[in-house]
């Protein structure tokens, strides 16, 4: 684990700083200490993909071979992403539309416990066997994984993140909450009662840079500090002061909201502003993910988009996106029409991961940036839309960056035919660096509980494996 640095009152108020290497050991420095350590984040939405998300063959990827699908918005990062087509759960039984099953399995590959299907309030199905996402931030930072939510409804929840058997973690909806959580700074100054409500203007008359000025002025007159060093640490605390102003933008009724229930009564009666209002929260919520990545403050963080049946509408549709990912409950026009809708709610998601990336790769390291250090991967967890239903297979994914040496295959979209879940995780695994239960590189996650869960369901996978790393997600697979 690399030293971070950081700067601190005496209340406790901490600012982790990004890399600066004028104040790096030479040892340090000898052991490559001087680029960030390995990453992974999770952007995950629900009820499937439309059929105009990528192109149609596997192989290299251009701006040329991703015009006119889903894929374009982030086409000036063909080179840094890598299209994975084909991944299936180890549960693929259907179960009503399997939207909860699907999402509490999706990071844990095990199996699930309650529930009727279809995640009605609360009984969803809960997965029996620890998260991805909660492993490694165990493994990386010795706490729990920065898990973030952005939603409008309050009920049919997106279970994602779990510690352990029937154990959800839960994810932080209020972005002034994500705030002190991962600085330590109330926006009144000082840590209030644990439930207390935050009110989000304050941070508009006030900063953490504000707080800790007296070490910032010392630090920057540092001569110790390159110009590489000097222009991160502004970009650091012109980032925090930007995401202090979004969050303070934000209504006091909205972000003192202790419910999602709550949060919805605040956002008015017309739902096409639900929806882009949890664009807006989840875009403060990007910031501070990249604000941590940078700091080295975390080095696992989930953002959960919406519930796992997504009932919000959006611009130019009158129906829900949910009753337009089901052919059979579409009332809107012709399949292509349907199509068309799939597409442009695709595409909101879509901006924001283009977003979220812009933020990690705008930071420089060298001739790299923040991007190619870890793994940031856009995840749905459902295939495909199909008649009644929604596929358990077919799962479309999209990664980004180089892991932790640069190994992860890149510029390539590729079809792996039913390959289960639990190797996808294990080479996401295996590409940060994690180990396995062994002490080993791991090689898959949570196989021998998959496999149960799958044979117990009933779940047929025409003899694939459960273990074992993908190789065709790697330049060459690790060993």
């Amino acid at each position: 684990m690399k030293r971070r640095q950081f700067i601190k009152t005496a209340a406790g108020v901490t600012m982790c700083l990004p890399l600066l290497e004028g104040l790096m050991s030479s040892q340090e420095l000898k052991a490559a200490a001087d680029t960030p350590s390995p990453y992974m984040i999770t952007f995950k939405n629900s009820c499937g993909r439309g059929q105009n998300f990528w192109q149609g063959n596997a192989g290299d990827l251009t701006k040329a071979s991703m015009a006119g699908t889903t894929s374009e918005v982030y086409a000036d990062y063909a080179s840094k992403v890598l299209l994975v087509n084909g991944i299936a759960h180890n549960i693929t039984t259907n179960k009503g539309c399997s939207h909860a099953l699907s999402s509490a399995i999706l990071l844990s590959g095990g199996g699930y416990s309650g529930g009727a299907g279809n995640g009605e309030g609360a009984g969803s199905e809960r997965s029996t066997s620890q998260s991805l996402d909660y492993y490694a931030a165990q493994q990386l930072d010795s706490k729990d994984p920065f898990a973030l939510w952005a939603a409008t409804q309050e009920n049919k929840k997106a279970n994602l993140t779990w510690k352990g058997a029937n154990q959800e973690y839960t994810p932080v909806f209020n972005p002034a909450t994500a705030y002190k959580n991962l600085f330590g700074f109330d926006i009144g100054g000082s840590m209030p009662a644990a439930g207390a409500s935050t009110d989000g203007t304050e941070l508009l008359k006030s900063s953490i840079n504000d707080l800790l000025k007296s070490q910032l002025s010392a630090l920057s007159l540092d001569k110790r500090l390159s110009a590489a060093d000097k222009m991160r640490l502004d970009q650091h605390l012109t980032a925090i002061r930007s995401v202090e102003k979004g969050i303070g933008a934000l209504s006091t009724a909205v972000l003192s909201a202790d419910s999602t229930a709550k949060i919805k009564n605040e956002l008015g009666k017309n739902q096409s502003s639900y929806y882009q209002r949890q664009h807006e929260v989840a875009r403060l919520h990007m910031d501070l993910i990249s604000l941590a990545i940078a700091s080295g403050s975390r080095h696992v963080a989930t953002l959960t988009m919406g519930v796992c049946i997504d009932f919000n509408t959006y611009a130019g549709n009158s129906q829900s996106f949910h009753q337009v990912s089901h052919y059979n409950e579409y009332s809107g026009g012709d399949e292509a029409s349907r199509q068309a809708k799939l597409t442009a709610h695709d595409r909101a998601f879509a901006e924001d991961f283009k977003y979220l990336l812009d933020q990690l790769s705008a930071r420089a390291y060298g001739d790299k940036t923040l991007l190619d250090y870890g793994v940031t991967m856009w995840l749905c967890d459902m295939g495909p839309h199909d008649y009644y239903g929604h596929k358990q297979t077919d799962l479309q994914f999209v990664v980004a960056g180089g892991g932790a040496s640069g190994n992860l295959q890149q510029g390539k979209k590729i079809d792996v035919k039913g390959v289960l879940n639990n190797r996808f995780l294990g080479s996401i695994g295996a590409t940060i660096g994690l180990k396995g239960p062994s002490g080993s590189l791991m090689t898959d996650y949570n196989a021998s509980e998959g496999e149960k869960a799958a044979s117990d369901s009933g779940s047929n996978h025409n003899g694939q494996g459960f273990t074992g790393l993908i190789p065709e997600m790697f330049k060459k697979t690790p060993s």
